[in-house]
C-alpha cells in the first residue's frame, strides 16, 4: 500500500503547478504562488493535507539548497571593483530600513521585541524576484544588474548572520556547550571552505572534468561534507549548506555550477514555500492585514527613494533610478527569517502570517515595476539626458586552435576579452585583459550572465546552427558576430560572418577581424 504521505506530495506538487503557471501568466513570482498553493491545500482552506513529517524534511531542503545557492553566488571577485559602494549602499540602507520598520511596527501597536525582529525582517530585497526578472530581460549584467547583485548578496550574508543569531536562542537556552561549539564550526568552517578554494576545490574540479563526472556530483559531494559538520557540531544544517556554497562560489567553474544545481535547489525551495503555507491559517494570514498593508505601501516607497539617492552618490541617474525601482520588495528570507524568529519563540503565528502578507503585496507590485521599469523611466525622463550603461568587452563562445593568433588584436580593440569552454586546462589563457570561464557555452543563462547582450563582439567557435539563432537573437543589433558555419542570416543592423567548418582561425581570419576592425575605425573618423 501507497503511504499516505505519497499522495500529500502528489497534491502539493500538481496546487504548485497549477498556481506556478497562473503566476507566470500574471507575471508574478512562483515563490508567492508556492506559498499560496501551500495555503490553499491547507488546513487554512481546503484542508486536503496537513503538515507532516516529510513535509518539514523537504521544506529543510529546501532552506539548505536556498542557502547552498546564495554561497554560491557569492563571487568576491564578480563585486571586487564596486565593492565600495556596494557595502555603502547595502550597509546605509539596511540600517535605514531596519529602523523604519521598526518605528513604524512600534506605533502600529505592536511590542518592542516583535517590532525589532520586523525591522530585521524586512530590511532585505528578493535575490529570487530580482535576478529572476532582470535576467529574463537581459539586464542582469548591466551596470544596475550588478549593482544590485552585490547589495542583494551583501544582504544575503547579513540575513545568514542573523539567522546563526536566532538559532542560539532557539537551542536549549543557548547553553554554554552549545555556543562554544557552534563559535568553533564556524571559526573553522569558513577559513577552510575559502582556503579550500584556492588550493583544493579547483584541483577536484578540474579532475572530475578531465574524468566526464558532472560538477553536480563534486558540488553535493562538498554540501553534505559542511552539512554534516553543522549537524554534528549542533548548528543548523543550512548554515553549513551556506559555507559549503561560499567555497564553491570563489572558482571559476561557479556559473556553471549554478546552473548546474539550479534545477534541484527550485525543486526543494518549492517545497519550502508549500509547507510555509501549510503551516499559516486564513486567521493568521489576515490578522494584521490593515497593518500589513501599510508596511508594504511604506516598504516600497522608501525602498525606491532610499536606494536610488544612494545609488546616485556613486552612479548615474540612470543607473540609480534603475537600481531602486528594481529592488522595491521585501525578501523571500524574510519568510525565512520569520520562521526561524517563530521557531525561536520570538513571534507569534499570526505575526508570521503578516510578514508574509506583506512579501506577497510588495514582491507583486514589485514584479510589474520591475518589468515596466524602462517604460517608466522613458516616460519621467528624457531618453538624451541617460547615458548608456554599454561596456566594450568581447565574448568567444568555444576555444579553437590558432585562436590566440587574434587575441591581442581583439584585446587592442575591444578591450576586456572573456573565453568560455569546458575544458578546463585552458585557465592557463587567464592573463591581465582575457578571462577563462569554464562553462557549457549552450547554456542561455550562463551568456546572459557574461554580458553577451552588451557586447561589441562575439565569435561563436561551435558548428551548431541552433546556437548560432539564440545568440543572434541574444546580442545588440551593433554587435559584431563570428560563428563557425557555412551560412547565417543577419538583419538589417547585425554585423555577421561566417567561416568554414574546415577553416582554423589563424592568418585568413585575422584578416577578416583586421579589415572589419579598420572599417570601423574608418567609419568613426567619417562621423
Amino acid at each position: 500500500m501507497i503511504p499516505a504521505s505519497y499522495f500529500d506530495i502528489v497534491i502539493l506538487l500538481v496546487a504548485a503547478t497549477i498556481m506556478g503557471v497562473l503566476a507566470n501568466y500574471l507575471r508574478q513570482p512562483t515563490l508567492i504562488a508556492y506559498l499560496l498553493a501551500g495555503l490553499l491545500v491547507g488546513p487554512a482552506v481546503l484542508g486536503l493535507i496537513e503538515p507532516s513529517e516529510i513535509t518539514e524534511i523537504l521544506a529543510e531542503f529546501g532552506l539548505m539548497f536556498l542557502l547552498f545557492l546564495v554561497g554560491l553566488e557569492l563571487s568576491f571577485k564578480d563585486i571586487e571593483h564596486m565593492i565600495k559602494p556596494i557595502i555603502s549602499i547595502s550597509l546605509a540602507n539596511m540600517i535605514f530600513l531596519a529602523s523604519l520598520g521598526f518605528v513604524t511596527s512600534y506605533i502600529l501597536g505592536f511590542s518592542l521585541e516583535s517590532s525589532i525582529i520586523f525591522g530585521l525582517a524586512f530590511m532585505y530585497s528578493s535575490t529570487a524576484v530580482v535576478i529572476k526578472l532582470l535576467n529574463d530581460s537581459n539586464e542582469l549584467s548591466k551596470q544596475f544588474g550588478k549593482l544590485n547583485t552585490g547589495n542583494l548578496l551583501i544582504e544575503d550574508i547579513v540575513v545568514v548572520l542573523l539567522m546563526i543569531i536566532l538559532t542560539s536562542f532557539g537551542e536549549a537556552a543557548g547553553t554554554l556547550e552549545s555556543i562554544i561549539s557552534s563559535a568553533i564550526f564556524l571559526l573553522l568552517a569558513i577559513p577552510i571552505t575559502l582556503l579550500a578554494s584556492r588550493k583544493v576545490l579547483p584541483k577536484l574540479v578540474n579532475f572530475m572534468a578531465v574524468k566526464k563526472i558532472p560538477l553536480f556530483i563534486t558540488s553535493i559531494f562538498w554540501l553534505f561534507i559542511f552539512v554534516l559538520a553543522a549537524e554534528l557540531s549542533g548548528m543548523s544544517i543550512e548554515i553549513g549548506a551556506f559555507i559549503a556554497g561560499l567555497g564553491l562560489g570563489q572558482l571559476k567553474t561557479s556559473v556553471e555550477l549554478r546552473e548546474e544545481m539550479r534545477s534541484l535547489t527550485n525543486f526543494f525551495i518549492a517545497f519550502f514555500f508549500l509547507n510555509f503555507g501549510l503551516n499559516l491559517s486564513v486567521g493568521d494570514f489576515l490578522h494584521y492585514w490593515q497593518e500589513a498593508i501599510v508596511l508594504a505601501l511604506l516598504l516600497i516607497f522608501s525602498k525606491f527613494v532610499l536606494i536610488s539617492g544612494l545609488t546616485n552618490l556613486f552612479y548615474s541617474r540612470k543607473t540609480s533610478f534603475a537600481s531602486g525601482i528594481t529592488m522595491t520588495q521585501t525578501s523571500e528570507f524574510s519568510l525565512v527569517f520569520a520562521s526561524t524568529a517563530a521557531a525561536a519563540g520570538l513571534l507569534t503565528s499570526e505575526e508570521v502570517g503578516m510578514i508574509s502578507l506583506v512579501a506577497i503585496i510588495t514582491m507583486s507590485i514589485s514584479s510589474y515595476l520591475i518589468i515596466n521599469h524602462n517604460k517608466i523611466r522613458n516616460f519621467l525622463f528624457s531618453e538624451n539626458t541617460l547615458e548608456s550603461d554599454k561596456e566594450d568587452h568581447a565574448l568567444i563562445l568555444g576555444y579553437e586552435k590558432g585562436l590566440e593568433e587574434i587575441l591581442p588584436l581583439i584585446v587592442r580593440n575591444y578591450g576586456d576579452v572573456t573565453i568560455v569552454d569546458d575544458d578546463p586546462s585552458l585557465g592557463e589563457l587567464d592573463e591581465e585583459d582575457i578571462e577563462f570561464v569554464f562553462g557549457n557555452v549552450h547554456h542561455d543563462i550562463l551568456r546572459s550572465h557574461l554580458g553577451i547582450e552588451n557586447a561589441d563582439f562575439v565569435m561563436v567557435n561551435i558548428s551548431d546552427e541552433s546556437l548560432h539563432k539564440e545568440v543572434q537573437n541574444e546580442i545588440d543589433n551593433d554587435c559584431t558576430l563570428f560563428v563557425k558555419g557555412k551560412h547565417l542570416e543577419g538583419n538589417n543592423s547585425s554585423d555577421i560572418h561566417c567561416f568554414e567548418e574546415e577553416m582554423l582561425i589563424g592568418e585568413e581570419l585575422e584578416k577578416i577581424v583586421e579589415n572589419k576592425l579598420q572599417n570601423m575605425e574608418e567609419t568613426n573618423i567619417n562621423d
